[in-house]
């Protein structure tokens, strides 16, 4: 059951982070490499109102563990993360991408220049980490709670909580608010909002911003969840999941918020289940990363628009026609 729970967790952390992809590229339409660096910015940004909290003096090196622990009385850090994760997606798009949107730019072109964003943002994190000494340092812990012989965390308790929420808001506000249907109009025509007075600038920056919130805050919950990725610096951990980030995204459709939901948890269950495996006989866990890889190639190549993209309803009747008729027409024919 702990395992359930955690690989649920898991999975929630990664619908917070893949749906601030989707949230974004439904309306800009960037595969964004430097999506990852936002996760990074979650945790260092963590640690940095941690060591702001106590005093940086006593923050430094692997002495933030010992005060980075996440308990209830730090979720005013985790709602200032968001913010900070926010405004620096907000402002990679008004820096560098909404100037070369405004020229032209192709999505190769933005593509490749999100990766060369994304290795800015990563020197300059390595810059701070290495200022406090912060590159390598273990997980830290988080509240544990009971619950009916159960032990679960608070880390996999706000994992689970949030992306619910962040999955059901996002679907409210783009559904049920004047901002939210002008997110809609610019996802479906740019060109046709604009003529209608709708700012596509502002829209966008609106969807920028929540997209980098909830990546920052998924970050710190997997960091949490998981710890350092491997051997690498903590500040590779958003490059580490980006992959991943991808699949999910992929697997319940790019622009869809429930889609990237089951998405996260079909991945989440999966990944974790494999490297459960690979550890039992002997091999590295890491291996798993094949999962994502398998996910995003097998999405691609036979259900491009992902899970949003199947016809559920015609599926169940199809299911529900063969059902049936294999299980007996009688029951038909007596209504």
């Amino acid at each position: 059951m702990e395992f359930l729970i955690y690989s649920l967790a898991w999975g929630m952390a990664l619908a917070l982070m893949a749906s601030g992809l989707s949230f974004y590229y439904a309306v800009s339409k960037v595969a964004n490499f430097a999506h990852g660096e936002y996760v990074s910015v979650g945790v260092i940004a963590y640690l940095f109102l941690v060591g702001l909290e106590y005093g940086l003096d006593k923050c430094r090196g692997f002495n933030i563990v010992n005060y980075a622990m996440l308990t209830l009385d730090k979720l005013w850090i985790i709602a200032a993360v968001f913010i900070i994760g926010g405004l620096v997606a907000a402002a990679s798009f008004v820096v560098v991408f909404w100037p070369l949107m405004r020229r032209g730019a192709s999505p190769l072109q933005l593509m490749v220049v999100s990766i060369g964003l994304m290795f800015i943002l990563r020197f300059i994190l390595y810059v701070v980490a290495s200022t406090f000494d912060w590159l390598t340092l273990p997980s830290p812990q988080a509240t544990t709670f009971n619950v009916a012989g159960v032990r679960v965390n608070l880390a996999e308790v706000l994992a689970m909580i949030l992306a619910v929420i962040a999955t059901v808001s996002i679907a409210l506000f783009t559904t049920k608010t004047l901002l939210g249907i002008s997110m809609r109009a610019v996802a479906d025509n740019p060109d046709l909002a604009e003529a209608s007075g709708i700012s596509s600038f502002r829209v966008q920056l609106v969807a920028w911003f929540i997209g980098g919130g909830l990546a920052a805050v998924g970050g710190v919950l997997m960091f949490i969840l998981t710890g350092p990725p491997g051997e690498r610096p903590i500040v590779e951990i958003g490059w580490m999941n980006l992959l991943s980030i991808f699949a999910a995204a992929t697997l319940g459709g790019l622009g869809s918020f429930y889609g990237t939901l089951a998405g996260s948890i079909i991945l989440g269950l999966a990944y974790n289940q494999v490297a459960a495996w690979l550890l039992d006989i002997g091999l590295d866990p890491q291996l798993a990363l094949a999962v994502p890889f398998s996910v995003t190639l097998f999405v691609l190549l036979f259900m491009p628009q992902g899970l949003a993209g199947v016809d559920w309803h015609g599926l169940l009747a199809r299911v529900q026609k063969k059902v049936g008729l294999r299980g007996g027409g009688g029951v038909g024919g007596s209504l």
